[in-house]
């Protein structure tokens, strides 16, 4: 305790934790941390207090692999595409092997992108769980998002998921 108030352990340090308090930004981070280490010292003098909240990020960390899209992204990558471009070139000749690459090329390219696209609509689906979470626990004044973090925010934001609180995309 000081004459401040009790103390708060944050992140391995020590930091005032004054009756004066101004409240909790929670920070929703990128593939870097972007500009939060610079400023979140000066922020814990002033007593806010900032908790990040880790989100899944693909391709980046090990959370992202829960996405159950990988697993798909991965069977026509390693197993689909392969095996049906070896069929086609056993099976047809001439100017049908022609149409029929050209055919599968075309489908396997919509394929891929559809899958992708789908495992990061389930990224940010889950990040923006974890970030709801996270705001329903610690009650923040302010959610700051960088890089993907601004990502997400921004679709909360569109689904009207973020009410009475300020948004920041940095």
């Amino acid at each position: 305790t000081t004459a401040d108030g009790p103390m708060l352990a944050a992140r391995g340090r020590a930091m005032v934790y004054p009756a004066r308090r101004r409240g909790t930004i929670l920070y929703v981070g990128g593939w870097s941390p972007g500009p939060v280490p610079y400023v979140e010292s000066d922020l814990e003098q002033e007593g806010v207090l900032v908790e990040a909240v880790e989100v899944p990020m693909p391709p980046v960390g090990a959370l992202w692999l829960c996405n159950p899209w990988l697993v798909l992204l991965l069977l026509e990558a390693f197993l689909l595409v392969p095996t049906a471009a070896g069929w086609l070139w056993a099976a047809c000749t001439g100017l049908a092997l022609f149409a029929s690459v050209l055919v599968f090329v075309v489908v396997a390219i919509v394929a891929v992108r559809v899958t992708v696209a789908m495992l990061l609509r389930f990224a940010v689906w889950h990040s923006a769980q974890r970030v709801r979470a996270a705001a329903e626990h610690l009650q923040p004044r302010a959610l700051v998002g960088f890089s993907w973090g601004a990502g997400v925010l921004h679709a909360m934001l569109e689904a009207g998921e973020v009410r009475d609180l300020d948004v920041s995309r940095v």
